[in-house]
């Protein structure tokens, strides 16, 4: 009640109705903005106790938070983004800029609040060579020192332009500062991608650091820039010294080595504060370790490898405070990469935090903004606040049920529990474990997870709606703990314990292995490898939880050509059986059923494949009767989608690419990439498939050049094909065959057609169908069927459930994620005209069955068959295979 609905200014008062279950009003509280935050700061959440208002603040020690409301505000129609790089050797000039645009910001406020400065960032040197900052800059040398990230919005564009122009009014008067204004949405996305991946400053010690805020008056950021550097200086002052000192002790080293004796002296005047950072930084001194070391190898030779080792050791532990801000309230991220099987490093890292701490204190600030106090600050709150919390709890919660001792006193009852990456691998690597190396690779993948949780908003294992929480950040966490559990269980008993192997099984289940998680990972996971890697232990182990798929996949696997043709139609005659049967079951009883092939309705598969409507045993080399001798040509691989269970793709594919005047090769037989066996983690079966298509795609290569067809590039009409066709080397005539997607590869070559439908709903498939474009850029694909059928396209995002084979053995989780998508369809679709195309075969009937299970008749169609009709009209199955007559060179 009375609240201003903006952040509590000083001057300001809100008040707060207090009601219990029964709805009666049982208190009024009344927060003045002094209450609330300290003198001077922009954010302050040390208040715990915050006049006994409950939930808010409390990290909870008084209850849980089980329903909350939300404002939300309209975007502002116009923004801009500002990078500014700031070089030299000291941050301060970035501070004070900091310092003036925060003034801006708080005129503009008074004088009607026409412009928002809604996102004011900064980051330091440590964060710039952690992420590989690319600098825009070509007026200074070297990288920046700072970076400093602006957003402005507006409904005035005028407005907008004018305090764009007063920033860089401000900036310009600086040294060593050079300002760049993003010129589009599609620039200032570039800008801000730096600023998304700062989370990778901890990958040196395997994702592990002290992550801490603070707060500081904004007048002296300045002077805590200053500390930050003094402070990165002596610690690695104290580092060098160390190294220094272990050098000289190694056997060989003179006594009275006079170079090494001026480094020491060195290294104790940064510690005795005779030099200071406005001398010289820690990063060139850093560099003077480097060329000193490289100095005493050369001097002792012998001693290389020990000399080499200190160095390593040096760099490895020595400790760095990062520093990151949102810099518009003062709130400084400090980060502080340690290994946590490193106790003395540990417990250098915790000083450096004390030092920050007590830093901020002394300058009138708090130790926290927003990540709260925890264990690790409660020493630095004030006496007063904790025992104003203590009355609340032992008011609220006399059993003291809630996170018992949390923020009530200043000593822990026992000490945490810290999980080690290095400290499991390095146990692992001592063991004589058969499958040791397969558990240190694949903790070695996942060991530099930052928690940053980026992973989680391209995820198609996250739909809290339907209770999936299965994004990589979740799963690594437990990952890392379950594998110490099945690692120890081994030692302990011979064999893993089968219950955590189940644990193991169902949690690798929650992958579709798209990788869309890597493409947005700040350090580059690969999760959907680890997936795979991970069943094929699983699979080794006899835990791999699906006996029937993995004899099924077996047979097949061993004569992929003769026995999956065989093995498609009889799923095709089944199919057909079950739906007569079952659409005289009633609805109700089908709703039971789990399996979606068994609840139906399913969509339909072709009883006849691709090489029987082709006839490709009388020859599978097709040139347009137009075409020269030189003329392009390429190398379509069908795969099971297009090849078998929907042979209208891989006809479309053929009549697109003839009627863009191409020559087509075709293996005869059918050939499976193998990637639902890489993906059910028969890792044997998918390396023996791949090398038998690999060896027979060689052979089809040496014929078709015998007959004139020299394929530059391989075409695939399905992601999961590109994908596991991408390591096979494939040579044309001027060296490797190119990849692509059939679509993407007539994107460039077919005329463009207008579409008698003027919208058509594009489903973006989880394993991306182009190849060379970023697994997260679906815009190509939706681009190129706006370009080429004339029509307004738009994307249709979310994974349909279907994910090859995972809706059929693991329908419990892909049912949850078909309902996301049948909900996200109902709402796109506003009628049953409107076509949904995909670029998948597999999506296709993921696509169909979402519609199918709500009752829409909205047509779905793979791109290429959408085009196929659109160049062809409805007849252009039949008009194809006229045209073949003509364009076949018979065997």
């Amino acid at each position: 009640r009375d609240h201003p609905r903006h952040k509590i200014l000083p001057e300001e008062t809100a008040v707060f109705d207090i009601f219990d279950e029964a709805g009666t009003l049982t208190e009024t509280i009344s927060l003045a903005g002094g209450e609330i935050r300290g003198p001077g700061l922009g954010k302050d959440v040390s208040n715990k106790y915050l006049g006994g208002l409950p939930g808010v603040q409390k990290e909870g020690v008084d209850g849980i938070v089980t329903e909350a409301c939300f404002i939300l505000h309209d975007r502002l129609p116009h923004s801009r983004v500002l990078c500014l790089e700031f070089f030299g050797r000291s941050m301060r000039s970035a501070m004070l800029v900091i310092r003036d645009v925060v003034g801006l910001r708080d005129r503009i406020r008074l004088e009607g609040d026409a412009v928002k400065i809604s996102a004011l960032e900064e980051f330091g040197p440590k964060y710039v060579r952690a992420i590989n900052y690319a600098k825009k800059s070509a007026s200074y040398e070297g990288d920046p020192i700072s970076v400093l990230l602006l957003q402005l919005d507006s409904a005035d564009e005028t407005a907008l332009d004018a305090a764009v122009a007063h920033i860089v009014d401000i900036a310009t008067p600086y040294e060593n500062v050079d300002i760049f204004v993003a010129e589009d949405e599609k620039q200032a996305e570039v800008f801000w991608e730096y600023r998304h991946k700062l989370s990778a400053i901890s990958k040196r010690t395997s994702g592990f650091k002290i992550n801490e805020d603070v707060v500081i008056p904004l007048e002296v950021v300045p002077e805590f820039s200053d500390f930050i550097e003094e402070l990165n200086l002596r610690c690695l002052g104290r580092a060098y010294k160390e190294a220094l000192q272990n050098a000289s002790r190694l056997h060989g080293v003179s006594p009275s080595d006079e170079f090494l004796a001026m480094e020491l002296e060195f290294a104790d005047r940064i510690l005795r504060g005779g030099l200071s950072a406005k001398d010289l930084s820690d990063a060139e001194v850093e560099v003077q370790t480097y060329y000193f070391f490289s100095d005493l190898t050369s001097r002792y030779p012998r001693l290389r490898d020990p000399l080499r080792e200190i160095y390593n050791e040096m760099i490895a532990t020595r400790i760095e405070v990062a520093n990151h801000m949102h810099a518009g309230d003062g709130n400084c991220h400090v980060n502080i990469p340690v290994n946590s099987n490193d106790q003395e490093m540990m417990r250098r890292a915790m000083e450096a935090a004390d030092e920050v701490f007590t830093k901020v204190m002394s300058l009138g600030g708090a130790v926290s903004g927003e990540h709260g106090i925890g264990i690790t600050k409660i020493a630095f709150l004030e006496e007063a606040k904790i025992a104003a919390l203590r009355r609340y709890k032992a008011a609220v919660d006399p059993k003291n049920i809630f996170n018992p001792g949390k923020l009530v006193k200043k000593t822990l009852d026992v000490e945490p529990y810290t999980f080690s990456f290095n400290r499991l691998i390095r146990d692992i690597k001592k063991t004589a474990l058969p499958e040791k190396d397969r558990l240190i690779a694949m903790l070695a993948n996942i060991q530099f997870c930052t928690r940053c949780g980026k992973c989680k908003q391209v995820c198609p294992m996250y739909a809290p709606s339907q209770g999936l929480l299965y994004h990589p950040r979740n799963k690594n966490i437990s990952l890392g703990a379950l594998i110490e559990a099945i690692h120890y269980s081994q030692l302990r008993s011979g064999e893993p314990d089968p219950g955590l192997l189940e644990h193991l099984r169902r949690l690798m289940e929650h992958c579709t292995a798209c990788g869309k998680c890597a493409a947005a990972c700040p350090v580059k996971i690969q999760s959907a490898q680890v997936a795979l890697d991970m069943r094929a232990y699983l699979e080794t182990k006899e835990a791999g939880g699906h006996p029937m798929k993995t004899r099924v996949l077996s047979y097949l696997a061993k004569d992929p050509s003769g026995r999956l043709p065989v093995a498609a139609k009889l799923m095709a005659y089944g199919q057909a059986f079950h739906g007569r049967v079952m659409g005289l079951v009633p609805a109700v009883w089908r709703g039971r059923l789990e399996n979606p092939v068994l609840r139906g309705p399913n969509p339909a598969i072709g009883l006849k494949n691709l090489a029987e409507r082709l006839r490709l045993e009388k020859g599978c080399l097709f040139s347009p009767p137009e075409a020269a001798a030189d003329a392009e040509t390429v190398l379509y691989f069908p795969g099971c989608g297009a090849g078998l269970f929907t042979s209208g793709i891989g006809m479309a594919a053929l009549d697109l690419l003839l009627r863009s005047g191409v020559r087509v090769v075709i293996p005869p037989a059918h050939l499976c990439c193998g990637y639902p066996l890489a993906v059910s983690g028969m890792a044997e079966a998918f390396a023996a498939n791949r090398e038998r298509t690999l060896k027979t795609l060689a052979q089809l290569m040496e014929t078709a050049r015998g007959k004139g067809f020299s394929p530059t590039m391989l075409l695939t009409s399905c992601g999961t094909c590109r994908e596991a066709l991408a390591g096979y080397d494939l040579a044309g005539p001027d060296g490797p065959m190119g990849r692509r997607d059939v679509t993407q590869f007539l994107a460039e070559r077919l005329p463009a057609a207008s579409s008698p439908d003027g919208r058509i709903l594009y489903h973006a498939a989880c394993h991306a169908e182009w190849a060379g474009v970023p697994t997260l850029n679906s815009e190509a694909y939706r681009a190129a069927l706006a370009s080429l059928t004339g029509a307004t396209v738009a994307i249709s995002p979310g994974c349909c459930g279907e994910s090859g084979l995972g809706a059929l053995t693991s329908p419990d989780i892909h049912n949850r994620i078909r309902a996301v998508k049948t909900a996200t369809l109902q709402t796109e679709l506003s009628d049953d005209t409107v076509p949904v195309v995909v670029g998948c075969p597999s999506c296709r009937m993921g696509i169909a069955r979402c519609l199918g299970e709500i009752g829409r008749r909205n047509r779905v169609t793979h791109a290429l068959e959408y085009l196929a009709e659109l160049h062809g009209g409805p007849k252009w199955r039949l008009d194809l295979k006229k045209r073949l007559k003509k364009a076949r060179v018979k065997r």
